[in-house]
């Protein structure tokens, strides 16, 4: 896209922005899964919710997604007095880390099979490689130039120079999350330019790719030609 500044306040300068966008593909995922077992008459859920847990886990080994990938990153166990007798409650909280996008349906078919367990919410990372935001960058830059010599050929000027030039990847962010929602419904997706998508035999919908478009705001310096 290419957008050219016709009210210029400046008569000898010529004022584009072009645009030039990439998709990029979700390198991997990470799942936030939370473990919860309580009761008002057992002193013992923190046993029921490991048990949950290396179920869990097992089952996420035969879907071939490595366990050491899973991190407990908080646990709270409680005990205390109640009207039968003496009751606790344990809560685990479970990321799985490096996950392939492509066994993401399966890791959340086996958490949401499991008594115990609820998914938090998804995070897809993207690899956005070394150079590819300077590339995707420079061909905005080329292409606001081959504007620019197009635009002032057709309004018999010549370019003389550059007065200004902004470069600029908004919401060029690494990552872009998927909260859980209720079975059936689509899951929010809060990241930018989102595009590309894989649909779930639920019927839930998650994004796999971002969309990275750079501007270029250039002002250039024009001329009458000769005569």
């Amino acid at each position: 896209m290419i957008n050219i500044d016709a009210e210029s306040p400046r008569p000898d300068l010529l004022r584009l922005e072009a645009s030039v966008s990439q998709d990029v593909p979700a390198s991997h995922v990470e799942v936030s899964l939370q473990v919860t077992s309580n009761s008002a008459v057992r002193s013992s859920e923190a046993s029921r919710a490991i048990d949950e847990i290396a179920e869990l886990l097992a089952q996420l080994r035969e879907l071939g997604v490595d366990p050491s990938k899973a991190e407990i990153q908080s646990a709270v166990v409680a005990e205390g007095k109640g009207l039968f007798g003496r009751g606790s409650t344990a809560r685990f909280h479970l990321v799985l880390s490096r996950v392939d996008p492509d066994k993401l349906v399966g890791v959340l078919q086996v958490a949401t099979g499991l008594s115990h367990t609820e998914h938090l919410g998804t995070t897809w990372k993207f690899d956005m490689g070394d150079g590819l935001e300077e590339e995707l960058l420079a061909r905005a830059a080329a292409k606001a130039r081959r504007g620019a010599e197009a635009a002032a050929a057709a309004l018999g000027v010549c370019l003389a120079g550059v007065e200004s030039c902004t470069l600029s990847i908004p919401g060029s962010e690494g990552s872009g999350d998927v909260m859980g929602a209720p079975m059936g419904e689509a899951m929010p997706v809060r990241s930018k330019s989102v595009s590309g998508s894989v649909q779930m035999a639920t019927g839930i919908e998650l994004t796999r790719s971002i969309r990275l478009t750079a501007i270029a705001s250039v002002a250039f310096h024009v001329t009458r030609p000769p005569e």
